[in-house]
């Protein structure tokens, strides 16, 4: 009796690992472009019968990987049939705030008692904005104004006030900043005799700068 339950496991065993074979599922291309501020993300896979994959990032400056997208089988789009070998092609959009080395994993997830199967890619991102500066309002204005200022990147920031010929007007920041969104006024009463025309603001970080233009209006 015992030789025939092992038998009939073993057989069982034997179809189960035919039917879902571990090294069949694959992921292929596992790839990711920078262009116009968003990384393209995008792999292929080479079955359909999988439970879900998982994409994950790690962004500059972090230890861990954190959850971005479940994707469900229907996600895919066939792209290919050769010789009875199916491609499905599966892709994400990611908006990166920062510069610096993303990484990104995907992992996918089979069935019953299939082992995932994971695959990692790392990018590069040189080239974003580190700050993005927001025309005064009011504008023209009397007797004051708000600047506006979005940080992306932690940095040191300057923020200060010029006159047409250069000169100097105003100090309004000169701190540490973390990535936020922020506000400071600008009051034309704290500086004496101050005449209508057109005045600068000046951002500057430790990567760039950015000039608006203002009018003061007695």
């Amino acid at each position: 009796m015992k030789k025939v339950i092992l038998l009939t496991v073993s057989v069982l065993l034997l179809l189960f690992s035919s039917a879902y074979p571990q090294s069949d599922l694959r992921i292929s291309d596992f790839s990711a472009k920078f262009s116009k501020k968003q990384i393209k993300i995008y792999w292929y896979l080479n079955r359909s019968d999988f439970k879900y994959s998982r994409l994950e990032v790690k962004t500059p400056g972090s230890p861990d990987y954190t959850y971005l997208m479940d994707f469900n089988v229907t996600d895919g789009k066939l792209k290919s049939i050769n010789d009875s070998i199916r491609l499905y092609r599966y892709e994400n959009i990611y908006m990166p705030k920062s510069n610096g080395v993303y990484y990104f994993r995907i992992t996918v997830y089979g069935k019953s008692l299939m082992s995932p199967v994971s695959e990692e890619l790392k990018i590069g991102i040189s080239n974003l904005p580190d700050f993005k500066l927001f025309q005064n309002s009011p504008n023209p204005f009397n007797p004051s104004t708000s600047i506006t200022y979005e940080i992306y990147s932690a940095t040191r920031v300057t923020l200060k006030v010029f006159a047409m010929d250069g000169r100097e007007i105003a100090t309004l920041v000169d701190d540490f900043r973390n990535p936020g969104v922020y506000k400071v006024d600008f009051d034309s009463n704290i500086i004496k005799d101050l005449s209508s025309g057109i005045y600068f603001y000046k951002l500057q970080t430790d990567y760039s700068s950015d000039i608006g233009k203002m009018i003061f209006t007695k």
